[in-house]
């Protein structure tokens, strides 16, 4: 919308409600693809976002000014521009393999000029989160190389990282599949998740729905929720 300088239409929207002054108001839902104005200054919208588990967020955009295309960098590599401040994450089937992959990845970052941006996206999108990790947040290039440097010193404390990076290693329970958490909106209370699934129907009928749907739609295994014991903990 902000780009292409027109509105989409409202999903869904039907009926206006009869109990808001849309004429006092000035206001109307948008039913149709309509034209954004130009006004000689740049166009913000706002977006307000309601998540079923609670998360609510309010966003202003702003259109972005025109591109500058980007240079294109010496024969062999790929054109791109290094990141500012980023996290980089790294894993390993143990801590010696984060550490010899920390250490060529500054042997990679010092003989090319591959930007951080595209080095950042592979490490977080196009490689495999192992067992063993490291997460290494850098400012810049040059501290990129400097604290990667610095994990992979294989006289560098095991369990201690330098400054800017975390070691870990993933908890056994994380295999366990997703637990499902009811958020604070003010209204819950202590053991109301219990009380519900104990309730009887359509309260445990609804739980034992929700969990049979979830794998389905995001790929994570969830089983039939559980009775409440004496030993439940609260959510």
């Amino acid at each position: 919308a902000l780009e292409h300088a027109e509105v989409p239409p409202s999903l869904n929207f039907h009926t206006p409600n009869p109990a808001i002054p849309w004429a006092e108001s000035r206001l109307r839902v948008v039913t149709e693809p309509t034209r954004w104005p130009e006004t000689g200054t740049p166009r913000r919208a706002g977006i307000s976002g309601y998540g079923y588990g609670g998360t609510i967020a309010h966003l202003i955009l702003e259109q972005a000014g025109a591109g500058h295309p980007v240079p294109a960098g010496p024969a062999g590599t790929r054109p791109g521009q290094d990141a500012g401040p980023a996290l980089y994450p790294i894993s390993g089937a143990s801590q010696a393999a984060v550490r010899d992959y920390a250490g060529r990845l500054v042997e990679h970052l010092s003989r090319t000029t591959d930007s951080t941006t595209d080095i950042g996206h592979t490490l977080g999108c196009r490689r495999e989160h192992l067992a063993e990790r490291a997460a290494v947040y850098a400012e810049d290039r040059s501290q990129l190389i400097e604290r990667l440097a610095e994990l992979a010193d294989p006289a560098a404390d095991a369990e201690q990282a330098g400054a800017g990076t975390v070691i870990g290693s993933v908890l056994p329970a994380a295999s366990n599949g997703v637990v499902w958490i009811f958020s604070g909106h003010g209204s819950q209370w202590t053991g109301m998740a219990r009380e519900l699934i104990a309730a009887p129907q359509p309260s445990r009928r609804s739980s034992t729905s929700w969990s049979r749907s979830l794998p389905r739609n995001s790929g994570c295994r969830c089983g039939p929720p559980s009775p409440p014991t004496s030993r439940s903990r609260s959510t």
